[in-house]
């Protein structure tokens, strides 16, 4: 497969016209990183229009996260005493609102799909907060360590991962009453790593060694408590297509990526990057477009002679892989704004 060079879908930033950001007119609009001599940076490109703009965001300790709507942006900044302070913008332009005073101590943040609670890593603990700031709970307390998953798809639960030095399990607990229920059971030497819900918020993915030396990609049925081997290799990431019906992920081949689509009802798993070699290690973290058409991914062009690392789509219908930016510089992590 070759990487192809259409000019109406690559992008050369630098004759980029600027202008203003619309958040409701988010369609197909990507977000990815760039190290600058003052830090990382974050850009935004508009597919539709090619018009990519640097976000007038700083200090950032993360990447910002736009709420499942589109309309409000959650940002972790450094503070002086060495943890991250969260705040929310409901413009790009707009000044920050912050909604926490040296709590969060990990950059890491994940909106509710309802927008009514962001949740955040601090102190080993999970909490969350109101995007006004208003109200915040401690989901978590003890002397083990816990990592926030995600949300299930109807914002009544919360997966976490809890970590106890040779061993690591997974939890649910439920906004609605408080309660923790056990999804996997803690062994020594095992590690569960949450990957994903499923749309239907029935099962969940997780990469595991509890059942083999390696860790595999598996799914667990919450309704009865089954597991059942999806990926025989370790899988860190999966983005689902919009009507849930697919997940692309990638895996590691000989110290290369592959980026593979698994039909959910079907289990047939169709390899998407035949012949494309030019993965950067482990972490290519395909995602899916909001309109369904695209994959996005990080990886090495093999065309630019300094093997900048940029962002490439793959067009689903077509199978033709392209790259968006200009290889002028390297660029990392790229994911969609919601719509």
């Amino acid at each position: 497969m070759k990487i192809l060079m259409i000019s109406l879908l690559i992008v050369f930033l630098n004759g980029f016209p600027q202008q203003g950001i619309n958040l409701e007119t988010c369609r197909n609009v990507l977000v990815y990183s760039a190290p600058t001599d003052d830090g990382l940076r974050y850009y935004q490109l508009d597919l539709s229009q090619h018009i990519e703009v640097e976000l007038p965001l700083d200090n950032l300790a993360s990447a910002p996260v736009w709420s499942p709507d589109g309309s409000q942006i959650a940002i972790a900044t450094y503070n002086e005493d060495g943890g991250f302070d969260l705040a929310v913008l409901s413009d790009i332009d707009d000044e920050p609102v912050q909604i926490t005073s040296g709590r969060a101590t990990q950059p890491r943040i994940r909106w509710s799909p309802t927008g009514d609670w962001i949740a955040f890593e601090s102190r080993n603990n999970i909490y969350i907060v109101t995007p006004t700031g208003e109200e915040h709970r401690q989901l978590t307390q003890g002397n083990q360590t816990y990592f926030l998953g995600d949300w299930s798809l109807d914002g009544r639960n919360l997966v976490i991962s809890v970590n106890d030095v040779d061993r690591q399990n997974m939890m649910i607990v439920s906004l609605e009453t408080g309660d923790f229920s056990e999804i996997t059971p803690p062994l020594e030497g095992i590690f569960d790593y949450f990957v994903s819900w499923t749309p239907d918020s029935e099962g969940i993915l997780y990469s595991t060694n509890r059942f083999s030396d390696n860790l595999s990609l598996y799914h667990i049925n919450l309704l009865d408590d089954t597991s059942a081997l999806f990926v025989d290799s370790m899988v860190v990431s999966v983005s689902w297509n919009p009507a849930a019906t697919h997940f692309v992920y990638a895996v590691s081949n000989n110290g290369l990526n592959e980026i593979y689509t698994r039909n959910l009802l079907t289990a047939e798993e169709t390899l998407l990057t035949e012949g494309v070699t030019i993965f950067h290690e482990n972490y290519a973290r395909p995602e899916w477009s909001p309109d369904g058409s695209l994959v996005v991914f990080e990886a090495i062009d093999n065309n630019v002679a300094e093997y900048r690392v940029g962002v490439f789509a793959l067009n689903i219908a077509t199978n033709e892989i392209m790259r968006l930016t200009s290889g002028n510089r390297n660029e990392y992590t790229p994911y969609w704004i919601p719509c």
